[in-house]
């Protein structure tokens, strides 16, 4: 809206008939009136966020009504996926829902056909957590999505009778081997090698969040004396947390979660200090 200035002239003599000139005696500027509108741009909607919420329930179903699960969740970044199936995904929180992480790239090869990448830096520039980092694939440099895939992925030990590495989809994990020196692990598994799918029930347990932070790792049987290494003739594949020293620690533990204390020496000594 233009806004005009107002001016008041004030003359020492009326108007005469015959058109009589007048002479100004005062001339007093009156302020701009406020205007009552304005074309100051409204201020931008600020939309609310919450903290990220690592809640199955926020998470979709698939195509036959399979709940998907959260497999590894913080930061606000998170691995979740349909249990005992290929069907895994990368997610972000926009600040009120989850939501798939976008690629940087794809990778083709003969192997794996075309499928997602991700670039590492970025990964780590917007503050992906190294415990998802490892699982993503990594998009090639130079090299073909294979041979990336080959080099980055856990190796275990082609030498050993035992299972050395478990994989859900991509994501895997190698074999522990904890030292026998009387720290202290709380066994939340033992696996029993008796049926075909014990590599996938280990992966399932190592490779999915632990709500106490802590990694959850696998070891082979009778990696110690005092971890029993056979049930009737099949071999146990212990998964279990490591506290090293802190028996106080792995005690709280075993409270909230369960499981079975044990110290890792090299005798068969069975011993549960909690």
């Amino acid at each position: 809206m233009r806004s005009h200035r107002i001016f008041t002239l004030i003359t020492a003599a009326g108007l005469t008939a015959g058109l009589v000139a007048c002479t100004p005696t005062a001339v007093r500027e009156i302020a701009e009136p406020t205007p009552l509108f304005t074309s100051v741009e409204a201020a931008p909607r600020e939309t609310p966020t919450s903290p990220p919420v690592c809640d199955n329930a926020l998470l979709p179903t698939n195509s036959v009504g399979m709940q998907h699960k959260f497999f590894d969740c913080e930061g606000g970044f998170a691995y979740a996926g349909v249990p005992s199936s290929d069907e895994f995904s990368f997610l972000q929180w926009d600040g009120s829902q989850w939501g798939p992480l976008l690629a940087d790239g794809h990778v083709t090869d003969t192997k794996w056909g075309e499928a997602p990448c991700w670039d590492t830096a970025h990964m780590r520039d917007i503050g992906v957590p190294e415990t998802i980092l490892v699982k993503m694939r990594k998009c090639p440099t130079g090299k073909t999505g294979f041979d990336e895939y080959v080099e980055t992925a856990p190796k275990g030990d082609p030498s050993s009778p035992y299972i050395t590495v478990v994989n859900l989809g991509e994501a895997g994990e190698a074999a522990s081997y904890p030292a026998c020196d009387g720290r202290n692990i709380l066994i939340l598994d033992s696996v029993i090698d008796n049926e075909p799918d014990t590599a996938h029930k280990i992966a399932r347990q190592v490779l999915a969040a632990h709500p106490s932070g802590r990694s959850v790792k696998f070891t082979v049987p009778g990696r110690c004396a005092s971890l029993r290494g056979q049930l009737e003739g099949d071999d146990i594949y212990p998964v279990y947390l490591d506290f090293l020293s802190d028996v106080d620690g792995m005690c709280r533990a075993k409270a909230q979660y369960g499981g079975n204390g044990r110290v890792l020496v090299d005798r068969a000594e069975y011993f549960d200090p909690c």
